[in-house]
């Protein structure tokens, strides 16, 4: 028997080694296919220890590096690079490293064998079996081909929407389904629809119902032909704005993707009103349109497509003095033998209707010209040219603009004076308007007849080039400019009135740029909110099976063991993460604090406290905290980050030479004309001022302290992220924040806070801390397979039956098969193919008395009103704790 017994312990054995012998041998393959890797990667791989002293390079490394194995391992990168090199592009981020960052960025190398490529870097700390961080890899990867690849994709997007966006046709875009995706400005002059107005409707909403069917067949031919064969242009009707119809030319193509299947329909729509209206009158009486030429008092006449003229009525052969039939038409016209710089004839020939105003060199006079083409039965085109002398008008019109006295803009009639070679080298004031006077403080009567470099002798010969090119030329411009002389930014339109002068139209837009710049800030820091709130979602769904496997642990471990302590710890760490996500929410607007009415001079009063045994003796403290300040609405813990955040800053900004910290709390009362640059409604508030008399802050960076991670300090003294948790804390409060700094006298930042009328108590509800179980059954459905684990692992040891599904189909399914089978179910937000909303709305259908719970880490499309409007019972955010998603379960179920 004991024999026997020992045969069977020594059984026991043999397999155990086995067991471990294989497991010794797959851990030996690993390596080796580890080390494979690791020597065969098209990466820059290396590992360095704290002396940044190679200790092991891949292949790739050694031969982009231009040297030897034995000439880079043992040695530092100091001696490989130069001491001054690494000191400063190398030193700064293989330190924050090692202190356990893992360090990114993009740098410009120049290799031995490669020339300069642009390089992503990655430094991540090594850690030694104890857990100390022993040094560090590096891993570099060659990106210059995916830069190049951008760039030309950011140029080639940028021409293409330019184009797109300036052609006077209609230019679009339709899904498969014919309803408008794209479409450019050119649709409200033809249409009298906005862009924003057309996108998102149907063909079927802007055209007769006949011409539907036809445009629709066109179309769905197209669907069906071959590759080669898909592009349509024909003739149809397009309802305008007001109810008119608007004949129109379709040009459209279908695209496909990469597999060559069809994706979208792109093309161009032209209005042919006019062409149309021409072949209608041509068709209707050739002999009509001919004694209307032959009574018309305007010249005209008509080009073939080769130049030369077919036809002049009699005020045309009276103009020219004799007909020309069968010469050519700019010889005739204009007295030139090359084709006119200014010809229109091939866009005529398009089937365009073409005007223009030209000056004819013949008689200099200038005439405004209609080109029509018209259509003959054999399908050739001619060109019907129509001549209007305005001469009289045109002069007429201009003098009296020039002299508007009552135009509200600035204007000035100046000419420009030449030097022998006929460059400009100043200019002369002819006349100004009123306006001109108000807006720059000049006197007319101190101006008019005074040139510019008399007036100002210190002024750039540039602005005399821009305005005398304008003379000579012709070409006119438009810009904006800032002026320090008179501390406004003016918008300039400047044109030639006639030979050698030059006019020039402004108004002061300051005001304007001021609220273009305030509407540009709030529309950026909502867009970085946007950002902030999806690394959040992201940062949640790592935070939640951390949290839960923690919080099952720690069940687990005996209580008083290290174990049992070090798990607490880490707990703790990870709630202090989750405390952070909720700060990045705040910061973009997507959680709620809890809020109550506050005395803000209590807490501003325990910040102080804080932060004068923390400054040095050469930082003074000037306070003065009114206790008649009334209440406002706000969160205490982040009204207390606010005020320390700011007082930090500002030590920091007198962390060298010492000064004065400003600290004033007071209320006050608001006006309209005071609030022009901020984005509060006038009234009671507030104002907490933080202020110092450090360096200040540059005017070219004061307008982006707000932005996440930009920051003017030094490494070690800040992530940036300070000021813009702030601006979203004082914007979460209904209140704004503003910044006033000049270099050398230092930075004040204002806190506004609306002040309530009376004070109005927000209560919470208290719930049992104990953690409830239960012995129902679950229908656990999320994309993230670590999630799904750790939430059955807890689910089950709280005593529920839990299927899971990390599929939202697969989810579904699972519940149409035995929709009776579960007493609950609970689902992420977001998840690939169906979102847990659109989960739930079928779950529903399949049985409507489901209890269903949403958790989610961020979501702009799912809150708590929102999901019982849904018929969904609960809503829960990540990271998510064992005793919330308990509680959570028995509410919804009943606290059965």
């Amino acid at each position: 028997m004991v024999q026997k017994q020992l045969y069977k312990e020594l059984g026991k054995k043999i397999k155990k080694l086995e067991e471990e012998n294989l497991i010794l041998k797959q851990a030996v393959m690993e390596q080796k296919l580890y080390k494979q890797i690791f020597k065969e990667s098209n990466d820059y791989l290396a590992l360095l220890d704290r002396d940044y002293r190679y200790q092991l390079v891949n292949d790739t490394y050694v031969r982009n590096i231009g040297k030897k194995y034995e000439d880079i391992l043992g040695h530092t990168v100091p001696e490989l690079f130069g001491n001054e090199f690494f000191e400063q592009n190398q030193k700064p981020m293989i330190d924050r490293c090692l202190k356990g960052e893992i360090v990114r960025y993009q740098r410009l190398v120049d290799f031995q064998n490669l020339g300069k490529r642009f390089v992503d870097i990655t430094h991540t700390p090594y850690l030694d079996e104890s857990g100390i961080i022993s040094g560090y890899i590096v891993n570099g990867r060659d990106i210059t081909d995916i830069k190049s690849t951008e760039e030309a994709l950011r140029v080639s997007e940028k021409r293409h929407r330019l184009l797109a966006e300036n052609t006077v046709d209609i230019v679009w875009q339709m899904n498969l389904d014919l309803e408008f995706t794209y479409i450019n400005q050119s649709i409200l002059p033809l249409l009298g629809y906005t862009p924003e107005e057309f996108i998102g409707s149907k063909l079927s909403e802007h055209s007769p119902l006949d011409e539907l069917e036809k445009i629709q067949s066109i179309f769905s031919s197209v669907l069906e032909e071959t590759p080669n064969r898909m592009n349509a242009i024909f003739e149809t009707i397009f309802f305008h704005k007001n109810g008119k119809e608007v004949p129109c030319e379709i040009s459209g193509k279908l695209i496909l993707d990469d597999e060559g299947k069809p994706i979208y329909i792109q093309g161009n729509t032209r209005n042919i009103t006019e062409r149309k209206f021409a072949e209608d009158a041509l068709r209707e009486s050739e002999e009509n349109y001919r004694s209307m030429m032959e009574a018309m008092e305007d010249s005209a006449y008509i080009c073939s497509p080769d130049f030369r003229v077919d036809y002049m009525n009699p005020a045309m052969i009276k103009r020219i003095g004799y007909e020309a039939i069968g010469k050519l038409c700019h010889k005739v016209m204009y007295g030139i033998d090359e084709k006119c710089s200014w010809c229109v004839h091939e866009s005529v020939m398009k089937g365009e209707h073409v005007k223009t105003e030209i000056i004819n060199p013949l008689d200099s006079k200038t005439y405004n010209i209609s080109n029509s083409p018209i259509f003959h039965t054999d399908g050739s085109i001619s060109k019907l040219t129509i001549y209007r002398d305005i001469t009289a008008h045109r002069q007429v019109e201009e003098d009296y603009q020039m002299l508007f006295h009552k135009m509200l803009n600035g204007f000035a009639l100046c000419e420009i004076i030449c030097d022998t070679a006929g460059n400009p080298i100043d200019f002369r004031y002819l006349a100004t308007n009123p306006a001109f006077e108000n807006i720059t403080g000049l006197k007319s009567e101190d101006i008019v007849g005074k040139t510019l470099l008399e007036i100002a002798p210190d002024t750039e010969h540039y602005w005399i080039e821009i305005f005398g090119k304008v003379a000579l030329t012709g070409e006119p411009i438009f810009f904006e400019n800032y002026t320090n002389v008179l501390g406004k930014h003016l918008e300039l339109t400047t044109f030639r009135p006639g030979p050698n002068q030059f006019a020039t139209v402004f108004a002061d837009i300051t005001d304007k740029k001021k609220m273009e710049d305030l509407l540009q800030q709030s529309q950026k820091m909502e867009s970085i909110g946007t950002l902030a709130g999806g690394i959040a979602h992201d940062f949640n769904n790592i935070l939640f099976p951390i949290l839960l496997c923690t919080e099952l642990s720690i069940d687990d471990a005996p209580n008083g063991s290290e174990q049992h302590e070090n798990l607490k710890e880490v707990l703790k760490a990870g709630l202090r993460a989750k405390d952070l996500v909720e700060q990045i929410l705040v910061f973009s607007r997507q959680s709620d604090h809890e809020l109550k009415p506050l005395k803000v001079q209590n807490i501003i009063k325990e910040v102080l406290k804080l932060t004068r045994s923390s400054l040095p003796t050469t930082i003074e403290i000037n306070q003065h905290i009114s206790n008649k300040c009334g209440w406002v609405i706000a969160n205490e813990s982040q009204l207390h980050q606010v005020a320390m955040n700011l007082m930090t800053n500002a030590y920091h900004a007198m962390e060298d030479e010492g000064g004065k910290l400003q600290v004033i709390l007071k209320e006050v009362e608001l006006g309209s004309d005071e609030l022009t640059d901020m984005s509060i409604p006038p009234g009671v508030y507030v104002c907490l001022t933080v202020g110092d008399n450090g360096q200040g802050i540059d005017e070219a960076v004061i307008s982006r302290i707000f932005e996440p991670y930009f920051t003017t300090k030094v490494n070690g003294k800040g992530t940036g992220l300070g000021l813009a948790v702030v601006h979203g804390i004082v914007k979460s409060f209904d209140g704004d924040i503003r910044v006033f700094s000049e270099q050398g006298k230092g930075t004040k930042f204002h806190v506004y806070l609306p002040v309530i009328k009376s004070r109005v108590e927000i209560k919470g509800t208290g719930l049992d801390e104990a953690v409830p179980g239960g012995t129902e059954r679950i229908l656990l459905v999320d994309d993230e397979e670590p999630i799904v684990r750790i939430e059955k692992l807890m689910l089950e040891k709280l005593g529920y039956k839990v299927t899971e599904r990390t599929s939202s189909i697969k989810g579904l399914e699972t519940f149409r098969d035995v929709p009776d089978k579960f007493d609950l179910v609970i689902t992420d937000m977001t998840m690939p193919d169906m979102t847990g909303d659109q989960l739930s709305q079928k779950l529903l259908e399949i049985r409507s008395d489901i209890p269903i719970i949403i958790c989610t880490g961020y979501s702009t499309k799912m809150d708590n009103a929102k999901a019982a409007a849904t018929g969904i019972r609960g809503l829960v955010m990540k990271p998510v704790l064992l005793s919330e998603i308990a509680k959570k379960i028995r509410e919804v179920l009943g606290n059965n």
